[in-house]
C-alpha cells in the first residue's frame, strides 16, 4: 500500500495536479491535503513482513524526517506487532544492516534490536546499547533508500511503515561496495521502479552478457515463498548481446517490463542486492520522476 499526502501553496496547485497524475499512474493512492501550508510532499508507504519466527524480509525506507535528511528509525519507522526484549537480539525483533568494510573487508551485519522493558521502548544500535539517534554514527538518521533484512522473533502478524518527507533531492547516488562484493540497494522514491526506464533509474558500467546470470551483473530479490517457504532469490540479470541491453526476467528470459509479473515496475520500497560480475566501477542513479 501506497499513500501519499501531498502539501503545497495554493499557487502551486495546478503542477501538484499534474505531479498527482504522474504518480498515479504508477500505482500510488494519492491524496490532498485541506488546508494546505508548505510546498514539502510527506506521506508514507506500508508493507506486510514475512509471518514466522526467525523469517526474514528485505524492507528499505523511502523517506526523510520532515525537515532533515535521513529517517529515524525511532520516528520514521513503526511496526505493527512488534517484539521487544531485555536482551539485545536474542528476545527482540531485529534489523540487519549490510556493512561491506566488517571482516576484513568480507562484509557483515550491524544487528539493530527492538528494546522493551514495559516502561520505554526503541530501537538500538548494539554499539552503545542506547537508542540509534543517541549513537553518532546514526544521529543525523538513515539516507532515503537505506536497505535491511528484518527478522521476526517470533510468529505475530506484522507490518511495517515508512513516514515523513519525501526526498528532496533530484537523484540519489547510493554507496556502491568496492570490488566484487555485494550491495544492498533501493530507491530512495516512493514510487514503482522500472528497471529499464532510464528516467526512473539510471546505470553505468553496467556489465551485461548473453547467458544469463552467468555472464552478467545482476540484482537479487528475496522472495520469502521459495523451497517452501524457507526463502530464497529471483536472481534478474543484465542482458547485453552490443545491439540491445536491458534488466531482465530470468523467469521468462525477456526484459522486465515485459513480464506480467513486473509490468507495472516493483512496489516502492522494494530492496536488492545488487552484485557486479567484475570489480570495475559503477554507479546506480535513482531519479525523482515527480
Amino acid at each position: 500500500m501506497l499513500n501519499l499526502l501531498w502539501e503545497a501553496e495554493k499557487s502551486e496547485e495546478n503542477m501538484m495536479k499534474k505531479t498527482m497524475m504522474a504518480v498515479a499512474a504508477l500505482g500510488a493512492t494519492v491524496a490532498f491535503a485541506d488546508g494546505i501550508v508548505s510546498s514539502e510532499v510527506v506521506g508514507y508507504t506500508s508493507k506486510d513482513l514475512t509471518k514466522g519466527t526467525g523469517k526474514l524480509s528485505m524492507v528499505a525506507g523511502t523517506f526523510n524526517g520532515v525537515g532533515t535528511d535521513g529517517f529515524q528509525m525511532n520516528g520514521n519507522m513503526t511496526i505493527a506487532g512488534i517484539k521487544g526484549g531485555t536482551a539485545g537480539a536474542i528476545d527482540s525483533d531485529t534489523l540487519l544492516m549490510w556493512d561491506p568494510t566488517q571482516a576484513g573487508g568480507a562484509g557483515g551485519y550491524t544487528t539493530f534490536y527492538y528494546y522493551d522493558d514495559g516502561a520505554e521502548a526503541g530501537w538500538c544500535d548494539p554499539a552503545t546499547d542506547d537508542y540509534v539517534e543517541k549513537s553518532a554514527a546514526y544521529a543525523d538518521g538513515f539516507p532515503a533508500g537505506s536497505a535491511f533484512w528484518f527478522k521476526a522473533i517470533d510468529g505475530a502478524d506484522k507490518d511495517i511503515t515508512f513516514s515523513g518527507a519525501v526526498e528532496g533531492a533530484d537523484y540519489v547516488e547510493p554507496p556502491l561496495s568496492e570490488g566484487k562484493q555485494l550491495s544492498m540497494i533501493a530507491s530512495a522514491y516512493p514510487v514503482a521502479l522500472q528497471l529499464n526506464d532510464t528516467a526512473c533509474v539510471k546505470f553505468t558500467g553496467l556489465v551485461g552478457g548473453t547467458a544469463g546470470a552467468i555472464d552478467s551483473d545482476t540484482l537479487l530479490m528475496w522472495d520469502p515463498t521459495q523451497a517452501g517457504g524457507a526463502g530464497g532469490y529471483t536472481t534478474f540479470y543484465y542482458y547485453d548481446d552490443g545491439a540491445e541491453a536491458g534488466w531482465c526476467d530470468p523467469a521468462t528470459d525477456d526484459y522486465v517490463e515485459n513480464s506480467a509479473a513486473y509490468a507495472s515496475g516493483f512496489p516502492a520500497g522494494t530492496a536488492f542486492w545488487f552484485k557486479p560480475y567484475t570489480a570495475t566501477g559503477r554507479t546506480i542513479r535513482f531519479n525523482k520522476t515527480f
